[in-house]
């Protein structure tokens, strides 16, 4: 049996990692997909838990059941790796094309549910093949053991070298050789065994259809589409498609490279209207993806330097294939430097000053991006432009007939500009550009008048253009929408949202208009609704106390701490996002060091507690609430590790509290006590992941999310301190 449950806990993370690494990719999705999906994979894990812990006993000794059940699991989670992208051919998307949020929550059930729902089965059938007492707690200590050995070798062995399809065939694999051994060895069944072992060998035929195989996936999903290449990066996946001479790279699902780029006009205006304003520019530094146009354009004046920062160096190699002669051109120029860093940390360490910063990305998709959006990156610029220096940022949409939420992500940008330079101003250009600096000069006659002298080549942006972008009444027009906003930080990531608010204005307009209203409706509901829900869990736990039959303080703490664990983990992955760019690979080991707590807390808090659970499970809940607390300070610091042992100790919590509570839970039979605490556990993170990654996150940032943590877990506590003895468990019934 432990061997068996390791194997299973292996299968569970690997189709957790890939799936979402495929979702994201697919979808050009962000945190918020990831909550969605972390959310619905708790969700189906808990309800194929307790549907099956009502007959788990009778179906365990069963022949040929486990070998089927774990074949159908391995089979379902690599059949889903495939489906997440082949999903697009089923909507209809093109390529660069977003989902709505309303289709992202069905392809995601449709993906995730049967994988979730056998591994959950699988746990309540690994409980019943054993007799002994204590079994949950040890199926529960063996299959996280699994999942951490499996998230070692994920990160530092397989996601940058085996595809993602691969990946989930080789781990079922490796659970039905487990399963047909183990059952040969133990004499249960030639038969069944050899089944098993069967089931292993068809699952590794997808072992050599690799990297090409994956290709065809993609060409299928994009029919018209020629593609050209599929890579993974520690970062994101990178697909290069080609269709009637135009070549695009995508970056986990959005356009990162167009070779020819469509929007001459774009590229051109955002190229030399920063330079334009500067005196005399020398030095420019982009910030972002600059080849295939906007490198070249730059070089048309006589700089001496032009450095172009991007996180991905495999980003940077792809671009050089896709690009062909355009990018070779721009990068064979001795004065162009291209460096593979995060764009904060070269600003923190880069001894060389600019005349010019040109921020490329129209707004953040992502908290990677968000992050350099944010009152202190723009801080970090300001320290690394020279005394003339400017800073050129555009903003979403057109400069006439701004949407609604364009026009806030707008003075969200420009309110956040004013707080760090002394001078910001809009250029409706056909885009709007916000340039910021010690001084600007930015009257249109003296604009014009250098462009005429300067005799440039470019296609679109004639003198006369210029000066028609530039007419007095057509600015004065626009500016007049102009107002401050509050600003994006770290912490309260708005403009995320806002530009969250206007992909869906594209794709679903009824939810975007719902989502937009949001943050009011949840400042004039959020005290009331919080406050009625803690009132009503003291009181049925004070009821509880008082006619001491049943103890809810116990399945009320299984509960939290499952949204705990959940908020916390998507909590974790916002600020490891917004701290290091992305946790496109991060997430294997973020998960593991969570499900390693679980293990540790399963394992050793049972033994020294067992006679005082209440104690514990307060202490517990106290120690979640601080643990909460420390993310908020990770915004500013701290390396890798130290998010890695927060998420292990909250999971050390949990772990702990689940095993005293299938202690405390006598009257049950071992899977039907997996099976409710499961569901409890599970249903709990769903909760969290829901509420954290659609409403708090993006809306309230961290101080809301560790707040609305922090009063459930305090609830839990009280709860735990006033029932401080064994009265049996919430669900029981006398």
């Amino acid at each position: 049996m432990p061997v068996i449950m390791m194997a299973v806990g292996g299968l569970g993370l690997a189709a957790q990692v890939v799936i979402l690494r495929e979702l994201l990719a697919a979808f050009a999705g962000n945190e918020v997909s990831s909550g969605v999906f972390l959310s619905i994979w708790l969700l189906s894990e808990g309800l194929g838990a307790l549907l099956f812990s009502q007959r788990a006993t009778r179906l365990a000794a069963r022949k040929y059941l486990l070998p089927v059940f774990g074949f159908v699991s391995a089979l379902s989670s690599t059949a889903a790796s495939a489906l997440v992208v082949y999903s697009r051919r089923l909507l209809g998307l093109l390529p660069g094309e977003n989902l709505s949020l309303q289709a992202l929550f069905l392809i995601t059930l449709l993906v995730v549910f049967l994988p979730g729902a056998t591994h959950g089965a699988l746990f309540v059938l690994g409980t019943a093949l054993r007799k002994e007492r204590s079994v949950v707690a040890r199926v529960y200590f063996y299959e996280g053991l699994g999942t951490v050995l499996t998230a070692v070798v994920l990160y530092f062995g397989l996601l940058s070298r085996v595809p993602n399809l691969g990946i989930v065939a080789l781990m079922g694999a490796v659970l039905m050789g487990v399963l047909g051994v183990v059952v040969i060895v133990e004499r249960r069944s030639l038969i069944e065994g050899v089944l098993a072992l069967g089931g292993g060998v068809c699952l590794l035929y997808f072992l050599p259809i690799g990297m090409e195989g994956e290709r065809w996936l993609w060409e299928q999903t994009w029919q018209g589409q020629r593609v050209l290449g599929v890579r993974d990066s520690p970062y994101a996946k990178l697909v290069t498609v080609e269709r009637e001479g135009q070549r695009q790279l995508l970056y986990d699902g959005s356009v990162a490279l167009m070779v020819p780029n469509p929007d001459v006009s774009g590229v051109e205006e955002l190229a030399h209207m920063p330079l334009l304003l500067h005196p005399a520019p020398q030095r420019v530094l982009i910030l972002g993806m600059g080849l295939g146009g906007l490198v070249a354009e730059i070089l048309k004046w006589p700089v001496t330097d032009v450095q172009m920062v991007v996180l991905d160096r495999w980003l940077i190699d792809e671009a050089r294939r896709t690009g062909g002669r355009v990018v070779a051109e721009e990068i064979a120029d001795p004065r162009v430097k291209v460096v593979a860093l995060d764009a904060r940390q070269f600003l923190k360490t880069t001894v060389d000053s600019f005349d010019c910063i040109i921020i490329t990305d129209a707004a953040p998709e992502n908290l990677g991006a968000n992050r350099l959006f944010t009152r202190d990156f723009f801080r970090l610029c300001r320290s690394r432009l020279q005394a003339d220096g400017i800073l050129a940022t555009r903003t979403p949409g057109t400069a006439e007939g701004l949407q609604p939420a364009a026009l806030e992500v707008l003075k969200t940008r420009y309110g956040t500009l004013c707080q760090v330079f002394p001078k910001t101003e809009l250029l409706a250009l056909d885009f709007p550009l916000l340039v910021a600096g010690e001084r600007l000069v930015t009257s249109p006659d003296s604009v014009v008048t250098r462009w005429e002298r300067m005799g440039m080549d470019t296609r679109i942006l004639t003198p006369d253009y210029l000066a028609g972008l530039l007419n007095p009444f057509r600015q004065a027009t626009v500016k007049r929408k102009l107002t401050v906003a509050p600003p994006n930080t770290d912490l309260v990531p708005r403009e995320l949202f806002l530009n969250m608010v206007l992909e869906h204005q594209r794709s679903s307009p009824g939810f975007s208009r719902f989502y937009g209203a949001l943050p009011n409706t949840l400042r004039r509901f959020i005290l009331p609704v919080v406050g009625f829900l803690l009132s009503a869990v003291l009181g049925v736990v004070l009821w509880g106390r008082k006619t001491q039959r049943v103890a809810p303080a116990r399945g009320l703490g299984i509960f939290t701490s499952g949204f705990a664990g959940a908020g916390i983990s998507l909590l974790t992955i916002f600020v490891y996002s917004s701290r290091f760019g992305s946790v496109y690979t991060g997430v294997a080991l973020l998960l593991a060091s969570f499900i390693f707590g679980t293990v540790l807390g399963a394992g050793l808090v049972k033994q020294r507690f067992q006679n005082r659970p209440g104690a514990f499970f307060a202490l517990a809940d106290l120690i979640i609430l601080t643990s909460t607390g420390a993310v908020w300070f990770l915004v500013k610091g701290g390396g890798q590790v130290v998010f890695f042992l927060l998420v292990l100790v909250v999971g050390g919590c949990l772990g702990g509290q689940f095993a005293l509570t299938s202690e405390e839970l006598t009257t049950m039979d071992e899977p039907r006590r997996a099976g409710y605490l499961t569901v409890l556990d599970w249903a709990g993170g769903a909760a969290g992941g829901f509420v954290m990654a659609l409403g708090v996150l993006p809306i309230a940032g961290v101080i809301g999310a560790v707040g609305l943590i922090a009063l459930f877990k305090l609830a839990s506590a009280v709860s735990q301190l006033l029932t401080n003895r064994k009265y049996g468990f919430t669900i029981q019934r006398v």
